[in-house]
């Protein structure tokens, strides 16, 4: 199954990447071979897990990342506009998303490494954060820097700070220090993950919903009382 996903994803990435506006052939071969290297550390991943081996399954989770933030990171999709090259930078999130599958398969096996030298952690956070000076850096809702450096620090941290965010819920659950997530929230949340685009453009365009934090925190708790609804249906005696 990984042999077809990798064949599947190179073939888009090939047939996208020399469609115009083309890619660099170097750059549509190192999407090609950064694939690879994630589902391999994706499935070295796994195979720790299921062998007990703890931190090699933290280690290989870190592998992915990195493959990750130099598949997109590195090429030059010359972003500016809805096109072939913005396609194939969506599929950084479809590497996040994988990836957080794969956390959150292996919670139980996996030790923790770099938080237990956390003040460590805590630099590379720092080096990780995005500028405070605004640059639109060709689409605002998907930036892509002109240079490389900027490019990886940016997607770093589009994978490190889930990855240690992962690890700070753990180590609350594992001292008893958290409480239970309402069902409500918890079916709520992932319902809106899938809808809330729809959902967002019918909102705008209510004058009250101009401000973007009330609209999300509106468009959410919709989302969350209406899967309280549903649960209590579901749970109340027939």
């Amino acid at each position: 199954r990984l042999l077809l996903r990798w064949l599947a994803a190179s073939a888009l990435y090939v047939l996208a990447g020399l469609a115009p506006p083309a890619l660099h052939l170097q750059d549509v071969l190192l999407l090609v071979a950064a694939e690879a290297a994630f589902l391999g550390c994706v499935c070295g991943s796994a195979r720790a897990a299921a062998a007990g081996a703890g931190p090699a399954v933290r280690l290989w989770q870190y592998g992915a990342a990195a493959a990750a933030v130099l598949q997109y990171g590195v090429p030059r999709f010359q972003i500016t506009t809805f096109d072939t090259n913005l396609v194939l930078y969506y599929h950084a999130f479809r590497q996040l998303m994988t990836l957080g599958f794969v956390v959150t398969l292996t919670r139980a096996s996996a030790a923790p490494v770099a938080s237990r030298a956390w003040p460590l952690v805590l630099f590379g956070l720092i080096l990780l954060c995005p500028s405070t000076s605004f640059t639109l850096a060709g689409m605002i809702t998907y930036p892509w820097f002109p240079k490389t450096a900027d490019r990886l620090l940016w997607l770093g941290g589009s994978f490190v700070v889930p990855l240690a965010l992962d690890r700070i819920g753990r180590t609350f659950a594992a001292a008893g220090a958290d409480l239970p997530l309402p069902a409500s929230v918890g079916v709520g949340t992932l319902l809106l993950y899938f809808v809330h685009p729809l959902f967002i453009a019918v909102f705008a365009r209510f004058p009250v919903f101009r401000s973007e934090p009330f609209l999300l925190t509106t468009t959410a708790l919709v989302f969350c009382c209406l899967a309280g609804l549903a649960l209590t249906g579901r749970r109340r005696p027939t």
